[in-house]
Order: structure tokens, then sequence, then C-alpha cells
């Protein structure tokens, strides 16, 4: 059984110098590198000297090794001791320290951009380390009424931690949208390592920051009441009757090409006509219309199922079929939005009428 945990009255992440910070109760600190594990140093803030009767220097002694891994803090020390902590249950400074926003500040300065956002998380998974320098990717996204959308990502990695910053043009942009911007930028860096080195690394944000450094989003720790767990597994039952019947890989498909749309908006009309396709195979099967020549027939079938709007219906065929074929002229965040939410819809209601 693990002791008592220790007695934190905060900890700090620093993802510039891959460290995090554990602030004790009696004023004293422990400092320990994510990277090796290490404790570096304690200090006790009071007077600024080391104290070796203080909390931080006490849990010093017996600390072998901390690791932060999907959102949980890991500790190990000596006698088989080890404690686990979500990091939303404890509290965690998520600001970021003062030369990393003047660094910001003066790199959009030199660019001339104007309005800013930092992101923070971390990359999965933990087991090997990485590092990436200061990699950028811009944006350029026409919009029939409105002025031209730019914006520019900014991002390094130092040990599975990373930073970016998000510079754009004043633009109506919600942050569930900028928080895909960004997620997609970082994870389209992290998919070129991973074609050339055979080993994938996915993105996880968990913070976002305005440049005056407040925190303007942060993941939360979901807590559910039973009524809440049962709920769900009755709804991951229905989901995943279908999955038992014949040619369900067909809603694999489509299920994760949900999941594939949300990672990459970049490409959401490709994933969206693919899922909803998929289905249409689905559907030719339980039908009889497999043969090359009811492709028509497949998706006229489908249509009479899905209930989706016509307009979205048409435009997911004509975008997705060019992303297709490789090309892509980019979708606005009002028709991603309304893709991804109409596609899955669509699915819901195809999974209804199988059930």
């Amino acid at each position: 059984m693990p002791k008592k945990s220790p007695n934190f009255s905060t900890i700090q992440l620093n993802p510039e110098t891959s460290t995090i910070t554990y602030f004790f109760h009696d004023d004293s600190r422990l400092l320990v590198e994510l990277a090796s594990g290490n404790p570096l140093f304690t200090r006790h803030l009071s007077n600024r000297r080391k104290d070796s009767n203080s909390h931080a220097a006490r849990f010093k002694k017996d600390l072998i090794s901390t690791e932060l891994f999907n959102n949980r803090l890991y500790m190990k020390l000596k006698g088989g001791v080890a404690y686990e902590h979500m990091l939303d249950e404890i509290p965690v400074d998520k600001r970021l320290p003062a030369s990393i926003i003047e660094s910001i500040k003066k790199s959009g300065e030199n660019n001339g951009e104007n309005e800013c956002q930092i992101f923070v998380g971390h990359l999965f998974p933990n087991h090997y380390k990485i590092s990436i320098d200061k990699a950028s990717y811009s944006l350029v996204q026409p919009h029939p009424e409105q002025p031209t959308f730019r914006a520019k990502v900014e991002f390094e990695v130092k040990n599975n931690l990373f930073i970016a910053s998000l510079w754009s043009t004043e633009h109506p942009m919600d942050m569930n949208s900028r928080l895909a911007l960004v997620n997609d930028a970082v994870q389209g860096w992290l998919d070129v390592m991973a074609f050339s080195s055979g080993f994938f690394y996915f993105a996880s944000i968990s913070a976002a920051i305005s440049i005056d450094n407040e925190i303007l989003f942060e993941y939360p720790n979901i807590k559910t009441t039973k009524d809440e767990t049962d709920q769900w597994l009755s709804d991951y039952k229905f989901f995943i009757n279908p999955m038992k019947n014949d040619k369900s890989w067909y809603i694999g498909y489509a299920i994760r090409d949900m999941k594939l749309a949300a990672l990459y908006p970049r490409d959401i009309g490709f994933y969206c006509r693919r899922a909803l396709e998929s289905l249409t195979h689905h559907i030719g099967f339980i039908k009889n219309l497999q043969s090359a020549n009811a492709k028509k027939r497949r998706w006229e079938e489908l249509v009479g199922v899905i209930d989706m709007d016509d307009d979205t219906f048409t435009e997911i065929k004509s975008i997705g079929g060019d992303e297709r074929h490789g090309d892509n002229k980019g979708t606005s965040t009002e028709q991603q939005r309304r893709f991804i939410t109409q596609t899955r819809g669509a699915i819901i209601n195809y999974i209804i009428w199988l059930n």
C-alpha cells in the first residue's frame, strides 16, 4: 500500500527546461528533471537556502524517479513505495515562466503578427523521449464572405513536452477550432518523423494560455456518477452490437474515420466521405447490392437511412472526392464543424436503423 500522499501545495511544469517543481506546504521546493526523473536540488523559498529538515529535502532522500505520462504523475520512492496522481487532482500551476512568454512575444513582433495564444501538451507514448527544435506551420485559408484567414503555428518539443504558439489574423474562431489547428500542425510534423523512423507519436494538448499568461482552457479531469457510468456502458453496448454482425468492419472503418477527421481537420472532407462510403458497402451487403454497377443504388439506399442535410451531403461528396484525388482546397471552420457533426449523426442513425 502506498504511503500518505506527499504534502504538496502545488506543482509547476516547465516545458522549456523539461522540469517539474514540487512546492511543499512548509515553503520548500524540489526541482526534478523529467528526462531522467532525477531530483536536481531543493530550496527553501523563505530564506533561499538549502534546508535539510524541509519537506522537500526529506522527500528528495526517498525519491527514485518521477515520470509524467497520459496526464498522470508517477513517483517511485525507496522501499517499493509508489505514488500516482492525476494532474487535475493536485494543484498545478500551468502558467509559463516569464522568459518563455517574452520569447514568444518577441518572435511575434519580429514576424508582424498580431493575435496569439499558447498551447502546452505532451507526446505519447512516453517510453521514448524526443526533442524537436523550433518548427513552424503556416495556413492561408480563403473565405468567400470574410477576409482571408492567415495563421502560423510555431512549436518546439523537449523530452515529450511541447509548447506551441498560434499567431493569427483577427478572425472569429472558437477554442475548439484553435485546438484542432494546433494539434493538426504538431501532429503533421510527428507524422513526418514517423514516416522516416517507423515509430508513431501522438500529440495531446493539456492547456491553452494567453499571451498575458492567463489560463484560457485546460482539459478537466472527468468525474462521473454511477448513473452516468451506467448510461455510458449502455450506450457502448448499443454501438458495439452491430460490430458483432457480418461485414461489421465497414462500420468500424466509418467510426475510425471520425477519429481521423478530428485529428486531421485539414482532410475532414476526405475522412467524412470515406466514412459514409464505408456505410454504403455495409448497406450494399445487407440489401444484396454488391456489384460494381450498383454503386449509385447503394448511395441512394444509404441516403434514405441516415437523414443527412442534402447540401452538406453534396459538399462532403464533392470536397471529399477532390481530397481523395490529392486536390485539397481547404475547408472553413464552419464546414469542418458541420461535416464532422452531421457525419457522426449519420453513423448513429445508421446504427439505430441496424438495431
